[in-house]
């Protein structure tokens, strides 16, 4: 697994993702990310994987401004 392939892989399971656009420029990267699909992570991997793309709630405050 390579880590494009992780990062679709991932994707492609979140229940709120409808599709996953990818973007190769070259017939290997189209293959490797077609790798993606026909497996899932564990249930570990994705809770690690979930964990690290969280968003801090003061960091979108910050962003979007309090009151929103």
């Amino acid at each position: 697994m390579t880590i494009p392939q992780i990062a679709l892989n991932w994707l492609l399971q979140q229940p709120t993702v409808s599709m996953v656009l990818i973007g190769a420029r070259n017939e290997d990267q189209l293959r490797q990310n077609l790798g993606a699909a026909g497996w899932s992570l564990t249930p570990g991997q994705a809770v690690k994987r979930n964990e690290a793309s969280k968003v801090r709630q003061e960091i979108t405050l910050r962003l979007i401004g309090p009151g929103v």
